[in-house]
């Protein structure tokens, strides 16, 4: 029986964060494969990009077409034989299809995705809060669905200003993860490192699993963020400061 091993790598700071999601499978069938790719459309968080590859066959990066001519391009290859990508959307999901995955080949599917960091609810409402990502992409055979088996995970939170007072929802009863290493990176302490990994059967839709990170900085002044868009020829700020902080102050 064939698995799906994943690698998760996120990045994080006081705005947005981003998780690169790596998926490995490999066709446990004598028979070619057409296999389904099942991404959840989330309001909240973006599926910004991915890249597939099957064995050394064929390579892609996503690429927005018309509908019409990607179906065509799929069945005339599915029809050749030959491996073939075709994206289309379903039920509030994405759906990424793979036909003719020869017998044995391995599919490796690396997925993007981007949300904004959120602001702890409750008695922690102060502290930045990230959450580990549980509806991942799901591989779908004809009449199979292909679980998740071992998943490792990297963290990567990078602030503006030191970061303080982390606390982390790992190892608690009914937790499915387990933190194998954390520190910081640097002297300066606004950058800290947790690695993860599974150490039972992943079950993404237990609601008993704690799987949020919170923390806080030493936070000194209002933050601004710049993106620069060199196509549309235009900047794109997010500004973040503590309402508080300005009331106390009789500023606007």
């Amino acid at each position: 029986m064939s698995e799906v091993n994943l690698d998760l790598e996120s990045k994080v700071n006081e705005i947005f964060a981003k998780t690169i999601v790596t998926q490995k499978f490999k066709n446990p069938y004598l028979r070619p494969l057409e296999l389904k790719i099942y991404v959840d459309k989330n309001e909240n968080i973006l599926f910004s990009s991915f890249q597939a590859k099957i064995g050394d066959s064929i390579m892609v990066k996503s690429k927005v077409i018309k509908k019409e001519k990607a179906e065509v391009k799929y069945t005339d290859s599915i029809s050749s034989g030959n491996a073939a990508i075709f994206i289309s959307e379903h039920d509030g999901k994405i759906i990424i299809n793979m036909g003719n995955i020869p017998s044995k080949e391995e599919v490796i599917f690396i997925s993007e995705f981007i949300h904004f960091t959120k602001k702890s609810a409750g008695g922690d409402s102060d502290l930045y809060e990230f959450e580990i990502m549980k509806n991942l992409p799901i591989f779908k055979g004809k009449d199979k669905i292909f679980y998740k088996n071992k998943i490792k995970g990297k963290i990567n939170i990078k602030t503006i200003n030191k970061i303080l007072n982390i606390r982390k929802g790992f190892n608690y009863f009914g937790s499915c993860y387990k933190i194998i290493e954390e520190k910081y990176l640097n002297e300066d302490k606004n950058e800290y490192l947790i690695l993860y990994e599974n150490y039972k059967n992943f079950n993404s839709n237990k609601k008993s699993d704690e799987t949020t990170i919170l923390f806080d900085t030493n936070y000194t002044e209002p933050l601004a963020f710049l993106q620069k868009s060199s196509k549309l020829k235009e900047d794109n700020y997010i500004i973040q400061c503590k309402i508080k902080d300005l009331i106390d102050k009789k500023e606007k």
